[in-house]
């Protein structure tokens, strides 16, 4: 099959027929391709969609993964975590206590600040 060449200057005066048409490349030259059935104002037109939704970033058709990875990050971490304190025994009551002393250090720091203040708004 013979691909015929066109320059840049004849491309405007080119045959259209609905066995070939016509493909930039990259701006150096265009070629019939045969055994297409695009015309030339089908692609150009598909060409500008194609940029407009490249600069809108507007892809539907595309997964987010971001947001699947980062629910499914939420859902692995939080069973982890969870489940560990669910199974092994040691472990739970080890959370708990720690979480019991952290609470009352809380508390203590809170009212000896608040005692403060009110001795220095008393005298």
């Amino acid at each position: 099959m013979p691909h015929t060449i066109i320059l840049k200057d004849q491309y405007q005066q080119a045959p259209s027929s609905k066995a070939s048409t016509l493909l930039p490349l990259r701006g150096i030259q265009n070629f019939v391709v045969p055994h297409f059935q695009i015309s030339v104002d089908q692609i150009r037109t598909w060409m500008q969609i194609t940029k407009k939704k490249q600069r809108r970033g507007q892809w539907h058709h595309q997964l987010p993964w971001f947001y699947i990875f980062f629910v499914l990050g939420f859902i692995v971490g939080f069973w982890g975590v969870c489940g560990s304190l669910i199974i092994i025994k040691t472990w739970r009551y080890a959370y708990f206590r720690f979480i019991d002393n952290l609470q009352d250090k809380v508390y203590v720091m809170v009212t000896v600040r608040i005692n403060l203040m009110k001795k220095r708004l008393r005298g």
